[in-house]
């Protein structure tokens, strides 16, 4: 199952990069794209689902529905791109600018439990954690002097 998902993502992608290069760059970016979602999280998936399928007709299940959302994807995204011909280039543009701001949120929100792993405690921060743990601090009386 996995070699078959693989080497559909090569064929597709390969055929991406030649049509980039005979400056169809339209049909050569949908090529690529729809490589890219056959990828890794495709693969993983299907290792996982042909693990727990039982029979023959399972897996003949699992195969034609591989086909069914690689199908299905190539049609939105060949759909999608002609689509976009039509928008006013204003509204592409905002789209465009949009979209990059959720892709940007998404790898932030993704990458950010990362880092904080990665960073060392700050004195405040161990400071908060000790008053999570003990409770909060008793208040402090401020001494004010005058003048």
């Amino acid at each position: 199952m996995t070699l078959l998902l693989t080497i559909i993502a090569v064929i597709i992608g390969i055929a991406g990069i030649v049509a980039l290069l005979r400056r169809q760059i339209l049909w050569g970016v949908i090529l690529i794209v729809v490589a890219l979602l056959i990828g890794p999280g495709a693969i993983s998936t299907a290792i996982v689902l042909q693990t727990r399928a039982e029979g023959v007709t399972q897996h003949i299940a699992l195969c034609a529905c591989i086909l069914g959302v690689s199908a299905a994807s190539y049609v939105i995204f060949r759909v999608s791109a002609h689509g976009a011909k039509w928008l006013n280039p204003i509204v592409m543009k905002i789209t465009t600018r949009i979209m990059g701001l959720l892709l940007a949120a998404v790898i932030f929100m993704t990458m950010r439990p990362g880092f904080i792993r990665l960073r060392p405690p700050s004195a405040q921060h161990a400071r908060s954690l000790q008053q999570d743990i003990r409770g909060p601090a008793p208040p402090t009386r401020r001494i004010c002097r005058r003048r």
